[in-house]
């Protein structure tokens, strides 16, 4: 059987993602949610293991700094969580303890801690913001913007 597809007259993308997850990557987070929270590319459970599956998109380290391999872990936590809390998925009430969780994952994974303390400073006071969707979605050759939902994206 011979599947038909239509031609598109756009393209539909998003920007602002510089990594994909290639290997599982599964962290011990001090988030701990009423109940599992399963995506196609990202999971986060009672337990508080949040898991980063094959082909998770995400921005590493956000700001005026660049990533480095003791961040790249971290960053990917750390976005996925706040990724869940702007999908409405999960409870801005976990913001301080994803935030902890970063610095201590950067200690972790050998960040100097005078630059690990610089980094939580920033995502505490500027991190994500309830009802922020940083996500658009763009169209080409036509340039329209749209603002849509992230469930089910990453």
């Amino acid at each position: 059987m011979k599947i038909k597809y239509q031609p598109t007259e756009n393209v539909y993308y998003r920007k602002g993602f510089k990594y994909q997850v290639a290997r599982l990557c599964v962290m011990q987070s001090t988030v701990y949610p009423s109940h599992d929270i399963i995506t196609k590319f990202y999971e986060i459970h009672t337990d508080g293991i949040i898991l980063g599956r094959i082909g998770y998109a995400y921005d590493g380290a956000s700001g005026p700094t660049f990533d480095s391999k003791c961040a790249m872990r971290p960053a990917l936590g750390h976005d996925i969580v706040y990724q869940a809390m702007r999908e409405g998925l999960l409870d801005w009430r976990f913001k301080d303890a994803i935030d902890d969780d970063f610095y201590g994952w950067l200690i972790e994974d050998g960040m100097w801690r005078w630059r690990a303390i610089r980094w939580y400073d920033a995502v505490s006071k500027y991190g994500g913001k309830e009802g922020e969707n940083p996500y658009q979605e763009f169209s080409a050759p036509n340039q329209d913007a749209v603002l849509i939902g992230l469930t089910g994206s990453a």
